[in-house]
């Protein structure tokens, strides 16, 4: 869950920063008498990253304009399941908080819900049951096709992506963030930077060090149940 999470959600973060700069308006800092808390201060904070919830809000704007979109289209389409908050503590390479880890497993209990979530997509199930010819019109109006042209991002560590330019999914990006042709080259381009700054941070000696000893409290941990195991059995 925590590699499927951070791709569903990192670009939801990057986009809500973008679209925070995009929609501030740029009053003058100077201007008399500005409240606490109006835009003249907001500026200050631009490009904040995104608190959790935030991210989560963000998320569920844009799959609720998609849906407005599909049902435009005659389609009904559904918003399906999102992250929690508690969710989203077990994104990053780095896991400190001890609870968190109990109860998700180190995030494997929440890959099993995701792909439960995945499984039962009632929106997969609409679309598997229309007509041939149905569920193709389906598809073209949620994710378009080359027929409706296509964008191009390069990637920083070589090759491009491309995305249709023409579906509800872009549409829904394009009122969300305002320029999804900007977002989309901003986005790929953000998400893809883990091979440029990867190998650095796992030979950091802080990560490694953390690593280490993590991977003895595993091994210790491995050994002690099953030896409780062997025991059980032999009595």
């Amino acid at each position: 869950m925590k590699r499927a999470l951070t791709a569903a959600c990192v670009s939801a973060l990057i986009v809500a920063v973008t679209a925070v700069g995009c929609t501030a308006s740029h009053r003058p800092e100077s201007a008399p008498h500005a409240p606490k808390g109006t835009t003249a201060q907001s500026s200050k904070t631009q490009g904040r990253e995104l608190t959790d919830a935030e991210k989560i809000l963000v998320q569920r704007a844009e799959v609720l304009l998609v849906k407005q979109c599909m049902e435009g289209k005659g389609f009904k389409y559904w918003v399906g399941w999102l992250p929690t908050v508690d969710d989203l503590k077990g994104e990053g390479y780095v896991l400190t908080d001890v609870g968190w880890a109990r109860k998700h497993g180190y995030g494997s209990r929440l890959r099993a819900k995701l792909q439960n979530v995945q499984r039962d997509d009632p929106n997969n199930a609409y679309a598997n049951a229309l007509p041939q010819r149905e569920r193709v019109r389906y598809n073209a109006a949620l994710e378009g096709g080359p027929s409706s042209g296509m964008l191009t991002a390069e990637l920083p560590a070589g090759g491009t992506v491309q995305t249709p330019r023409d579906s509800c999914q872009a549409d829904a990006k394009n009122r969300l963030y305002g320029d999804f042709a900007t977002w989309f080259r901003i986005e790929k381009t953000a998400t893809n930077l883990s091979s440029l700054y990867v190998p650095y941070l796992v030979r950091d000696k802080r990560f490694t060090s953390g690593y280490d000893v993590d991977n003895e409290i595993s091994s210790h941990r491995w050994v002690t149940e099953a030896s409780c195991h062997g025991q059980f059995l032999d009595s």
